[in-house]
């Protein structure tokens, strides 16, 4: 079940917080609930569905909520890498922040980290385009109608890892019978 209470909260806050840039990072406080656990600590699918809400937050202080709408966009996940730390309890908050690492043509890369009394539990690369009525969105669009000129930050080696594992996974599925 999608947390729609959780959702309208967030971007209420998010609509409501100071402005940011998409480059700069945006921390939400959410509470483990007993609908997101599986025995004692938070369900691993939980995670992503939560990171979802980050995202939006940070679109929303970025002030691209009325863009999107008015443009018809919206985000889609394209990836997802996530290692898990330590759980997360039930009765419990954490903090999820959601940063802009960097961006090519089409893909956004960001990272997301749930942290609680100051200790990493998971830490995510979310891999995600844009579309629109006429399909994928090239990302200088996307900057540029929020207000920025700015070229990508530089690609860490983990991402450039990462895509290049991506680039074997897709050869070996087309090799495949």
């Amino acid at each position: 079940m999608y947390p729609l209470a959780r959702f309208a909260t967030t971007m209420l806050g998010a609509l409501r917080g100071p402005r940011v840039t998409v480059l700069d990072p945006v921390t939400i406080t959410l509470p483990v609930r007993r609908i997101d656990v599986e025995a004692t600590r938070m369900n691993n699918g939980r995670y992503l569905t939560m990171m979802d809400l980050g995202r939006f937050a940070l679109i929303a202080r970025a002030g691209y909520v009325p863009i999107l709408a008015r443009k018809r966009w919206y985000p889609l996940v394209t990836g997802v890498m996530i290692r898990f730390r330590r759980g997360l309890r039930v009765g419990t908050r954490y903090d999820l922040t959601t940063r802009l690492v960097c961006w090519d043509e089409r893909t956004f890369f960001l990272e997301q980290r749930f942290t609680q009394n100051g200790e990493t539990c998971a830490e995510a690369w979310v891999k995600s385009r844009f579309m629109g009525p006429g399909g994928a969105l090239p990302s200088a669009e996307l900057v540029r109608a929020g207000g920025l000129e700015e070229t990508s930050p530089p690609f860490p080696e983990g991402i450039l890892s990462w895509q290049a594992a991506e680039a074997g996974l897709a050869e070996g599925a087309a090799s495949r019978p």
